[in-house]
């Protein structure tokens, strides 16, 4: 790429950021309501008498995906248009969508590891006040088991596994409309259908999932994801192309 179409991709990748308002309102509903409610239980069972023993469980951390699934709805959906009609062109604009599924990967994870790290300070404070029981935030990065490892790598984990969840919402939602966008989703259905019906296949989806999600490896979870959002994202390419401005 020359110059002027690193500008080109760069100032796409802006306009994306920018003008995805809906899905960034509601991350943040869902993330501040996670907030509020975690507070309020802690406040309330402080303050009164329970008779509650044991643990009490609440699930947090799921804001980031949001964020994420419906950017990459939204960009292919509606962007695309909107940036083609200013003077852009379909290769800055895959170029630039590219750019901004990166920059949104990380900085969703870099949010959800604020949160996860800010929600589990507050637990811990509320459990120093020895209220007879612990409330347990159940967070979404503990269930793909990479809070196992070191915070900064498992924000790249998270980071990887959110770019290859965009890049498959963005090669989907780009096809959406056209008769190989319905086959893509009855294909996909199916594929789903017949791999967990049939045992040796159901060992091989359980194989691919471990491996971008929760594999023991970071380097192997984090390469793979990378690799096969890339594949993935190239696939919107030739889609884009013949898409209808």
């Amino acid at each position: 790429m020359n110059k002027n179409a690193v500008k080109a991709a760069w100032k796409v990748a802006m306009i994306n950021l920018r003008t995805i308002k809906t899905p960034y309102f509601v991350a943040a509903l869902l993330m501040g309501f996670n907030i509020f409610v975690i507070s309020l239980t802690a406040i309330a069972i402080s303050r009164w008498d329970t008779e509650l023993s044991g643990d009490l469980m609440i699930a947090t951390g799921g804001a980031s995906f949001v964020l994420i699934v419906m950017a990459a709805i939204f960009i292919p959906a509606v962007n695309f248009r909107r940036i083609c009609n200013l003077g852009g062109n379909r290769r800055s604009f895959f170029w630039g969508s590219l750019v901004a599924y990166v920059i949104l990967a990380c900085a969703a994870s870099l949010a959800d590891t604020a949160e996860y790290l800010g929600v589990n300070a507050f637990l811990n404070f509320v459990d120093s006040l020895d209220i007879g029981f612990s409330i347990v935030a159940l967070h979404v990065r503990a269930g793909f088991g990479w809070t196992q490892n070191e915070i900064v790598l498992a924000f790249f984990r998270q980071a990887a596994y959110m770019f290859l969840l965009a890049a498959f919402v963005h090669a989907l939602a780009a096809a959406q409309g056209k008769w190989y966008g319905w086959a893509a989703n009855i294909g996909l259905v199916a594929i789903y259908a017949v791999f967990t019906a049939i045992a040796p296949l159901q060992v091989a989806l359980d194989w691919f999932f471990t491996l971008i999600m929760y594999h023991p490896s970071a380097l192997a979870q984090i390469s793979s994801c990378v690799v096969l959002g890339l594949a993935l994202y190239a696939l919107s390419r030739p889609i884009l192309a013949r898409k209808a401005i």
